[in-house]
C-alpha cells in the first residue's frame, strides 16, 4: 500500500489504518449495479467499506465479533440479484448475508450461515452461491447453497498432486464454463473444463451480473 500526496511531493509506503481513507489488509472488492464499490477490509478491521463510484467514502458495516453481521477476518464478497451481498467470514467459518436498501449508506442484515472451516472465495449465480471452504481433514470443499441457506451440493477436492489443492484461495468461471482455481499454497492455478455429459446443476456458472 502506498500513500501519495502530489501537492506536497511525498510518498508513504505501507500506511495501514482504520479510518475513512486507510485500510487494514483488505482482501476483496466488489461492485454494486449502481456503481458503488464494496471493499472487504479485511483481516485487521473486519468491516466492509462502501465507496461511491469515484472512490469516496460513504459508510461501512460489519465489525469484529461472532454476532450476526460481524466478522473474524472478512475474506471475500459476492454480489447477487435483488440487492443481495454475501460476505465470507474466513476465521469465523461463516457466510454473512446482507441486502442493499434505498439508502446508499445502509445495508440490512439478512442471515448468517455457519459451521464451515475457513471460507475462502465465492461466486454468486442467478439462484445459488458457490464458495470454497475447508471441510473435514482440511480438504477443500466447493459448496453450493441456495439463497435461503440450504446446502445443495458439496464437491470435495483431493489434496494430492498432480491435480489436488491445499487451498482454493480464489476461483472464477469464464464465459465457456471453464473453472479456474488458484492455490496460494501450491502456488499455481488449475483449469477445469466441463465434461460434455455433466449435470448442469453441478457446474459453477460465471458470476452473476445485473442485466
Amino acid at each position: 500500500m502506498m500513500e501519495v500526496n502530489c501537492s506536497r511531493h511525498w510518498v508513504r509506503r505501507k500506511v495501514p489504518g482504520d479510518d475513512e481513507t486507510h485500510f487494514g489488509r483488505p482482501q476483496d472488492v466488489a461492485f454494486l449495479p449502481d456503481g458503488r464499490i464494496l471493499v472487504a477490509d479485511g483481516l485487521d478491521n473486519h468491516r466492509v467499506i462502501i465507496l461511491d463510484a469515484d472512490g469516496n467514502y460513504i459508510s461501512e458495516f460489519g465489525g469484529f465479533g461472532e454476532g450476526p453481521g460481524q466478522f473474524n477476518g472478512i475474506h471475500a464478497l459476492g454480489i447477487g440479484p435483488e440487492g443481495l451481498i454475501f460476505a465470507l467470514d474466513r476465521s469465523g467459518g461463516r457466510v454473512n448475508v446482507f441486502r442493499t436498501t434505498d439508502n446508499p449508506a445502509e445495508v440490512e442484515f439478512v442471515d448468517v450461515w455457519g459451521g464451515f472451516g475457513l471460507t475462502l472465495d465465492i461466486i454468486v449465480n442467478d439462484d445459488a452461491i458457490w464458495f470454497t471452504a475447508f471441510g473435514p481433514g482440511r480438504l477443500v470443499n466447493f459448496i453450493k447453497m441456495d439463497f435461503e441457506g440450504n446446502r445443495l451440493y458439496t464437491w470435495v477436492v483431493p489434496r494430492e498432486l498432480p491435480d489436488g489443492y491445499i487451498e482454493v484461495h480464489t476461483f472464477s468461471v469464464d464465459s465457456d464454463g471453464n473453472l479456474f482455481g488458484g492455490d496460494n499454497q501450491y502456488g499455481r492455478t488449475q483449469k477445469f473444463v466441463p465434461k460434455p455429459d455433466a449435470d448442469p446443476d453441478l457446474l459453477i456458472k460465471p458470476p452473476w451480473v445485473a442485466r
